[in-house]
């Protein structure tokens, strides 16, 4: 998920930022990090226009690291970088 999105809907729901959101993009510490990361996402979605919206934004692209988006290739390559670890 793009992080202007998660900011948006952090926002609209008047909650933190999940933890592994940093300034520079997404940061994951582990297998159980990631997925703690998804479940806080998952949260984060309350209306049917918000999944609606990534799906749509998954379907666009494209992933752009420098916008602090990390495709979802490389948030499975960090997971298994990680879990070498």
């Amino acid at each position: 998920m793009r992080v202007t999105t998660v900011l948006e809907l952090v926002e609209r729901n008047g909650v933190s930022p999940p933890s592994g959101l940093t300034e520079s993009g997404w940061r994951f510490s582990g297998p159980h990090d990631f997925i703690a990361q998804y479940i806080a996402l998952c949260g984060l979605m309350t209306r049917l226009e918000d999944y609606q919206r990534l799906g749509r934004a998954v379907a666009e692209g494209p992933w752009s690291a420098t916008d602090g988006e990390m495709a979802p290739a490389a948030a499975l390559a960090a997971l298994l970088a990680a879990r070498r670890c």
